[in-house]
């Protein structure tokens, strides 16, 4: 949506922010509606609990907490419901997964630009597509995946990754005095970026999500370092150089004229 945003931002701005906002509204009062309607769903406070104390669930339980939705669907409708509605999700998440490589692609092809990354980052393939940023993109999610335990951690990670990232998008915008925005915007920034910060302090309570997440910053900023510090050689196209060679010799210069 924020692709529209193009002068004057302060109009199109509107209309990248309206829809969603609608859609962030009303599928959150429908998803309330679900939570506060539903037994199966009731249960998940005391399956929460369960695993804080004993850490074993059953298998019913574990069935609930994995696949939540399609036990819903089952228990309210019917199996051929439930079966749809786990395929329609997972397309949706496929959707959502496809349009996740794309942003890490494009993050890192022009941090790469700015050398903020190693330039091979904005080599680009047959088709356009910077390859090494690919694989970045398709490799580190797959094998956060793979490694993660249950939904529960993939969740932690999610969490204090996107925490994070609202927080220093919104912190750095308040901070930049060069920025055109009024004076309650700025300190509504700073007022939501606070209370993020609290959020995010209590994500940081989880000790893998901590770990996740300063690993992730510290290769960063490691990259950075190294790009910043590489020098990089000046390249003069073959036919610049022919075509210096055969320029007429520079007369001398004289300052009386």
């Amino acid at each position: 949506m924020t692709g529209i945003m193009v002068q004057p931002i302060r109009r199109t701005a509107k209309l990248a922010i309206w829809p969603v906002i609608a859609e962030v509204v009303l599928l959150n009062m429908v998803l309330i509606f679900i939570v506060c309607s539903v037994q199966p769903i009731r249960d998940a406070g005391v399956i929460h609990d369960k695993v804080q104390s004993t850490g074993t669930l059953s298998a019913g339980e574990q069935e609930i907490k994995e696949h939540i939705l399609e036990v819903v669907a089952d228990h309210h409708v019917g199996p051929v419901f439930a079966g749809a509605a786990a395929i329609i999700f997972g397309l949706l998440l496929l959707s959502a997964t496809n349009t996740a490589v794309i942003g890490m692609i494009s993050i890192q092809y022009a941090m790469s630009r700015n050398r903020e990354l190693p330039a091979r980052f904005s080599w680009l393939n047959g088709y356009g597509v910077p390859y090494y940023a690919l694989l970045v993109a398709i490799l580190v999610p797959l094998a956060v995946t793979l490694l993660a335990q249950d939904l529960a951690m993939l969740a932690s990670l999610y969490a204090i990754g996107v925490v994070g990232a609202i927080i220093i998008n919104l912190g750095s915008c308040a901070h930049n005095p060069k920025l055109d925005i009024r004076s309650w915007e700025r300190k509504a920034m700073w007022a939501i970026a606070g209370v993020l910060a609290a959020v995010w302090i209590t994500l940081a309570t989880n000790l893998v999500a901590l770990a996740f997440i300063a690993g992730m910053l510290g290769v960063g900023m490691m990259l950075r370092f190294v790009t910043q510090r590489v020098p990089v050689p000046a390249r003069v196209p073959a036919a610049a150089a022919v075509a210096g060679d055969k320029l007429p010799p520079l007369l001398p210069f004289d300052p009386g004229k």
